[in-house]
């Protein structure tokens, strides 16, 4: 792994945060304007359309909360004595899990709207991408997570 000073860490970590959403929202206008512009991919089919919304509900309800612990418990096991690039490497790789499992939940989502075209699918990719934008990396709550002394919350970002 490269040897980056904290600053950059944080950065690239952000930078992951932004394309994976940007990624999540294009490919949610682009499956919206199949849809209104050539109807779902499936034949209307209620029960299939109810299969889908079950499992995008069940994936919804099991995921967000999945990809809330995982990467806490990950967080939780940092070791405080590590340097603050290791720390910050490591939260990177709690976050990405994070991101992960909710751009995964998304995209099911989007692929049922675009299959069967139910716009209650809509509801259920709002609250998911509620829960992405509440998990952006932020100096205040990764400072908290990884429990930062006030010279590490400096370096980390203070101005140079």
């Amino acid at each position: 792994m490269q040897n980056l000073d904290p600053k950059t860490i944080f950065k690239n970590l952000l930078k992951v945060y932004w394309f994976l959403f940007l990624g999540m929202i294009v490919f949610l206008v682009i499956a919206a304007l199949l849809v209104s512009n050539s109807g779902p991919i499936m034949e209307d089919d209620p029960y299939i359309n109810q299969v889908f919304k079950i499992l995008v509900i069940a994936f919804t309800v099991a995921g967000i909360p999945l990809a809330y612990t995982i990467p806490q418990k990950r967080i939780k096991k940092i070791n405080a004595g590590l340097g603050l690039a290791e720390k910050l490497n490591n939260y990177q790789g709690a976050l990405i899990i994070r991101f992960a499992i909710t751009e995964g939940v998304a995209f099911f989502a989007t692929i049922a709207f675009l299959l069967t075209g139910d716009t209650d699918l809509m509801l259920l990719l709002a609250i998911i991408y509620l829960f992405y934008i509440i998990s952006r990396p932020s100096p205040f709550k990764t400072a908290g997570d990884l429990e930062l002394s006030e010279e590490e919350k400096h370096q980390l970002f203070g101005d140079n």
